[in-house]
């Protein structure tokens, strides 16, 4: 997973200085930012119990494409974040026959479709509204009695936001976004694990 975060985010790096270059509806754009998810609930038939996250970390790359006020883009982000509580108990916890949970976090690696709408006002600063949808590659791992378990799985994902966007030129754009992002239950062995947050991100965009 770390190997393929590398590689997205080089790539990205790479593609900026020749995008800038010209000046057409293409674009290339890379951010990063904070991921808060929301308190979240495992279950297991029955069963439910009260998950709460560490503040995590985000980053992401986009390829997309400007028609007036419209934009359509392809977006790679990946994101992590560790488990601190559950039930109001910090880790590590007896989860009951003699076992003791350590640490727990799920990483995801997301693929979207997504679209803007940017409310051009003959400033500078440009508000805008966005909406995803696609999926995303879950990576759940936990650790009992010093014993790690490792499993991934992928869902349907969307997201829904605003920013704003400031034009430092005719071809460069720096922004600012908050950003909802929502994924199916993943399934962890016999339980589901849901998973939701809220990421705020700065980034910069570049005309090809």
């Amino acid at each position: 997973m770390n190997k393929r975060l590398i590689t997205i985010i080089c790539c990205s790096f790479l593609v900026l200085p020749a995008v800038s270059l010209g000046a057409t509806g293409m674009y290339g754009g890379v951010n990063a930012g904070v991921t808060m998810p929301r308190n979240d609930d495992i279950t297991n038939g029955s069963t439910w119990l009260e998950l709460e996250y560490d503040a995590g970390f985000t980053v992401g790359g986009a390829i997309g494409y400007k028609v007036k006020d419209y934009r359509l883009e392809g977006e790679v982000a990946y994101q992590n974040n560790e488990v601190d509580r559950i039930e109001n108990m910090s880790l590590p916890v007896d989860i009951g026959a003699g076992e003791i949970l350590s640490s727990m976090e799920a990483s995801l690696l997301t693929f979207l479709l997504n679209g803007y709408i940017d409310f051009e006002n003959g400033t500078a600063f440009t508000p805008f509204v966005t909406a995803g949808l696609g999926f995303a590659r879950i990576d759940g791992e936990l650790t009992i009695n010093g014993v790690t378990d490792d499993e991934d799985d992928t869902v349907l994902a969307f997201q829904l936001g605003v920013g704003a966007g400031y034009a430092v030129s005719d071809t460069v754009t720096l922004d600012c976004k908050y950003r909802y992002l929502y994924t199916d239950d993943f399934d962890f062995e016999d339980v589901a694990l849901g998973m939701a947050s809220h990421n705020i991100t700065v980034g910069i965009r570049v005309a090809f």
